[in-house]
């Protein structure tokens, strides 16, 4: 029994760590958009 838990235990955690690796990776990805699309407006306010 205690090798059934320390499996599922290992199993959430896997899946808790692919839920923060994924939400890290998406909300990365949003702000490299937001830089990306403010950085040609700033360039043109500069000009």
């Amino acid at each position: 029994m205690s090798d059934y838990i320390t499996s599922t235990g290992l199993q959430q955690i896997v899946m808790l760590i692919r839920q923060a690796v994924l939400t890290v990776s998406v909300t990365w990805f949003d702000l490299i958009d937001q830089v990306t699309l403010l950085e040609p407006s700033h360039r043109a306010d500069r000009a």
